[in-house]
């Protein structure tokens, strides 16, 4: 399977199946989404984090997860969970900024912090289908209303609603009337 891994940086890889068998020092990782998503053995770091766990690229990652550049450090995840692509044992299939993403499940903090993961914490966030999961989110002061935002974990509010640059809000809910 060819696959961009750079911008512009095509590479030749192993196609793997849904998380199937790759050699020793390699994890099956997801290239896109839907109907366009594939599957290929990446090589992986020497000591390759857990979900949830901090990461600067996605060698970074164990097996099937990709390396989220979210708040502070990095956060290994399955981006792009469905019925066809379930998540791992330990993780959920939850709503990140509205894509669905298996992140790393918790009943408390502690659980969170894992394979060097020190800027975490256990929230509630919504699942595909329906209902809330506990789940280990980056951990913010945030921001307050009217700031610049890029993700909703950045928000004291909790909601980033994109505009032209995001500004925190209260809800997520557009304009009615001119204020």
């Amino acid at each position: 399977m060819c696959a961009e891994v750079l911008s512009g940086t095509t590479a030749c890889l192993t196609s793997c199946g849904g998380g199937g068998p790759c050699r020793d020092g390699y994890g099956c990782k997801v290239f896109g989404l839907g109907a366009d998503r594939r599957f290929a053995c990446v090589g992986l770091d020497a000591e390759p984090s857990s979900a949830g766990g901090a990461c600067a690229k996605t060698t970074g990652c164990a097996g099937p997860y990709s390396c989220l550049p979210l708040v502070g450090e990095g956060y290994c995840a399955l981006v792009g969970c469905d019925a066809d692509l379930p998540c791992p044992d330990g993780t959920a299939c939850a709503l990140l900024n509205g894509t669905p993403t298996c992140l790393r499940t918790c009943a408390a903090k502690a659980e969170c912090l894992v394979d060097g993961a020190e800027k975490r914490e256990c929230g509630a966030l919504p699942q595909t289908g329906g209902g809330v999961a506990d789940v280990c989110i980056p951990a913010s002061d945030g921001v307050a209303v009217g700031s610049q935002c890029k993700l909703d974990l950045e928000c004291s509010s909790g909601v980033c609603r994109i505009v032209a640059p995001g500004k925190c809000a209260f809800t997520s809910a557009g304009c009615f009337e001119n204020s």
